[in-house]
């Protein structure tokens, strides 16, 4: 799905996305979150596939990355970020529907009228967690189970700012059946540093982990039946 992700990176650079917010306790930018929470999925699908637990059709891959592309559309708005700031942000994905450059934006990323449509009752189902808006949320067409585990997943890592945040419990069974596993180091220095998660990365790969989400401290993985790691005291 690189092409897709390429797409994707176009149409969020000319949108601004990268001065604009994603969350409102961080710096991390809309581009930013949602490029990564695409690539993130696109490695989560990889990891389902490779250990024959999920299968994904062509048409599913795309409605998963256009629906994480789109799911924080709304947050570009200019009235936002007040609102950002005070933390009432529970009308964003009924922002979605209906909007034109919403679609447009999909129709850039290479998704038919039908994936479109698909994508945006997905974008708005991943951010209501329970039917608190029972209208809204019955007028979207019912995903699968397992289309809305990976966009429920790929967003909660595309939002951790440690690697340490995997070992929350609510993201450890979202990944279920897979096991989720990490490497940290205690401190970071520079190119060192990358090139000693690339080396780590490289024996738990060889030990049957997928790693899905790299950041500045370290690496996390998915894997199923796999024992074969390092761990960093």
């Amino acid at each position: 799905m690189e092409n897709l992700l390429q797409k994707a990176l176009k149409v969020a650079t000319a949108l601004k996305w990268d001065i604009k917010s994603a969350k409102p306790d961080s710096r991390m930018s809309l581009l930013n979150h949602s490029l990564n929470a695409m690539a993130i999925a696109d490695r989560l699908i990889y990891a389902y596939e490779k250990f024959g637990i999920l299968e994904f059709s062509e048409m599913e891959k795309r409605v998963i990355l256009g629906a994480l592309f789109i799911h924080d559309f709304s947050k570009a708005d200019e009235d936002i970020s007040e609102k950002m700031a005070s933390g009432k942000l529970d009308d964003l994905p009924k922002r979605l529907k209906g909007r034109d450059d919403v679609k447009t934006a999909l129709i850039k990323l290479g998704l038919n009228e039908v994936e479109i449509n698909k994508a945006i009752d997905l974008a708005v189902l991943m951010e209501y967690p329970s039917p608190l808006d029972i209208t809204e949320f019955l007028l979207c067409k019912s995903a699968s189970r397992k289309l809305d585990r990976i966009l429920k997943l790929a967003d909660r890592f595309a939002s951790i700012k440690s690697v340490e945040d995997a070992k929350n419990k609510s993201i450890s069974q979202l990944a279920e059946p897979l096991e989720i596993a990490i490497h940290k180091v205690s401190a970071i220095r520079g190119i060192s540093t990358q090139l000693l998660h690339r080396a780590i990365q490289r024996v738990a790969e060889k030990g049957g982990w997928i790693a899905v989400l790299s950041t500045l401290d370290g690496t996390i993985y998915l894997g199923k039946g796999v024992h074969i790691f390092v761990r960093l005291g």
